[in-house]
């Protein structure tokens, strides 16, 4: 392509406008705030490559990041990279090149990227729908380019997960709710009747780690240290693209709540004649016996009100991910 200039260096802040404002691979992962946290916890040294057109308008952009193991050469890694239009064979082929030679002038003994590339798609039991996206001619033209496919990993054991969930938040919220399982929006559903609880917005990693720590217990997954969830907040937050919300309930209220809906009910269930009525009341008083007697053990526990939750969110361009999240154990 005539008149393209790869730039080795493209300054901070027209990298991220550039980054954050595309189409089809802004991801916050390719960020200047991912590129120096990289840096701070785990030593990686960030690049900041991109293609300029003839008009001096970035076509194309990346962060690389640059490891040095000890005794080894270094190799680059560009995390959900490029961001770039994939289905621009011309300046797919071009960028690639530019950035090859780029990391092979350092030494490179590899470069590796993981877009977030769909193959095709699927439906619920993982069979390809018909007529459905299919992307596989654009993997075999990245093979063309001198990448090798490493396969599918089945969920967290790579560098990036395989399944993630996206959901629109531009329809109404009746709308969103709509879509989610029965099971689930009946939790919620129950949440918000029957206990007190709020969701604020804070600063407390500590937390976050502690709760992330017993989940990760729970369910045999790695978690982070303590400055990785520190500096992770501290640096995103610092560009206005992190954020770390916590769910609290009040115990005492809860359990006085919930003795309130028991009286309720024993009260209605003298009124009742048939039998699947009484039944169905029978098993709903259980259940608040229960859950009051819970939460009266929680407060004796832990107080007036105790967090029992914590998701580390980011927003970038036009998306937000929920990346890091945990829960106590008693919930």
């Amino acid at each position: 392509m005539d008149g393209m200039t790869f730039l080795q260096s493209v300054e901070k802040r027209r990298y991220d406008s550039f980054v954050a404002a595309h189409e089809q691979k802004s991801h916050f992962m390719q960020s200047v705030a991912w590129g120096e946290f990289c840096m701070a916890e785990r030593g990686l040294k960030p690049h900041y490559v991109g293609m300029e057109d003839e008009a001096g308008a970035l076509a194309a952009a990346a962060l690389l990041l640059e490891r040095k193991p000890m005794g080894f050469p270094p190799y680059f890694y560009s995390p959900r990279g490029f961001v770039i239009d994939f289905f621009d064979e011309t300046l797919l082929a071009l960028f690639t090149a530019e950035v090859a030679a780029f990391c092979k002038k350092r030494g490179a003994m590899f470069l590796k990227i993981d877009p977030d590339i769909e193959l095709r798609e699927i439906d619920k039991n993982a069979e390809p729908v018909p007529g459905g996206a299919d992307n596989s001619s654009l993997i075999g033209e990245l093979a063309r380019l001198g990448f090798t496919h490493l396969g599918f990993n089945k969920g967290f054991e790579g560098r990036q997960p395989r399944y993630t969930f996206r959901l629109d938040l531009l329809p109404e919220q009746a709308a969103i709710l709509s879509r989610i399982e029965g099971n689930v929006l009946k939790n919620v559903r129950k949440c918000e009747t029957n206990y007190v609880t709020e969701v604020y917005e804070g600063d407390d990693t500590d937390t976050l780690y502690e709760l992330i720590t017993g989940t990760s217990e729970r369910g045999s997954f790695f978690a982070y240290s303590k400055s990785f969830y520190r500096n992770f907040y501290s640096i995103l937050s610092s560009y206005g693209m992190a954020a770390l919300y916590f769910g609290k309930v009040y115990t005492k209220q809860t359990a006085e709540s919930l003795r309130h809906q028991l009286a309720a009910v024993t009260e209605k269930r003298s009124a009742y004649k048939k039998e699947r009525r009484l039944n169905e009341a029978a098993l709903t008083e259980r259940r608040l016996q229960r859950e009051a007697e819970l939460f009266e053990a929680y407060a004796e526990k832990y107080g007036d009100e105790a967090v029992i939750s914590a998701h580390l969110t980011v927003r970038y361009g036009k998306h937000a991910w929920a990346v890091h999240a945990g829960s106590s154990n008693n919930t």
